[in-house]
């Protein structure tokens, strides 16, 4: 359902390649888009190595790919030699944006690298509930959420911090479900946040087709929509709102 205020501080679709391309494929996937994105960044790994004989770290890179983004940094395409990302950060400005924008730069890579064989698909959206609170002791998770880690005994009191991770399939389109949950830092005084990351993917029959390639995401995002409500409360709801 539709919120005022939506709790995604970021929305990201991602394939996985089953093979690796070419720097110079990656590079031409970025320069056909760069005219709609106000940054185009090279996005490179610098690993260091501990030399035990002279106790120096000596430094080696590699290329990953291009970042392109957009003037606020909001919105961003990553074309990297085995990955394709489309991200979004807050403010969400709704699934029909985002989605029209996917599908545009996978356009765009397919132009430069051809027939992609993809070994995942995943919708990921990471929400974070903000809590107004007098003091952060008395915050009950199950106030706001529905999965939330139990301890065997009562302890008297409200958890102060936890962090808890369920991987589970779906038994539905072949969907798998890596679902992160957390205490997080909240953006102001006066408030507990709680983080709450719901990534669906697919790794088994994935599409050789752009028309069911969409359809599956299509399709993944709405498993992922009714995932975020069946976690959430209605108390938690009316902070949305």
């Amino acid at each position: 359902m539709p919120y005022d205020r939506a709790p995604i501080t970021e929305a990201v679709v991602e394939f996985r390649f089953a093979a690796t391309f070419p720097q110079t494929t990656v590079e031409a996937a970025g320069r056909r888009l760069r005219d709609e994105y106000f940054y185009l960044d090279q996005e490179n790994i610098v690993q260091f190595k501990l030399e035990p004989a002279t106790q120096k770290a000596e430094p080696s890179g590699s290329w990953l790919g291009v970042k392109l983004s957009s003037l606020d940094r909001a919105d961003s395409v990553f074309f990297r030699h085995d990955t394709f990302i489309c991200s979004r950060l807050a403010p969400y400005t709704g699934w029909d944006d985002f989605f029209a924008r996917t599908v545009r730069a996978w356009e765009v890579w397919r132009k430069s690298a051809g027939h992609t064989v993809l070994s995942r698909i995943g919708v990921r959206y990471v929400n974070r509930i903000d809590v107004p609170v007098a003091n952060a002791a008395l915050v009950r998770l199950e106030d706001y959420l529905n999965v939330f880690p139990k301890s065997p005994e009562d302890l008297g009191a409200p958890l102060s911090a936890y962090a808890m991770q369920v991987i589970r399939p779906l038994d539905v389109d072949d969907c798998v479900l890596a679902l992160n949950t957390a205490t997080v830092a909240p953006p102001l005084i006066g408030f507990v946040s709680l983080a709450l990351d719901l990534d669906v993917f697919r790794e088994a029959n994935l599409p050789q087709r752009d028309d069911d390639l969409w359809d599956i995401v299509t399709r993944i995002r709405g498993h992922k929509n009714r995932i975020f409500e069946s976690c959430i409360t209605d108390r938690a709801r009316a902070l949305f709102n």
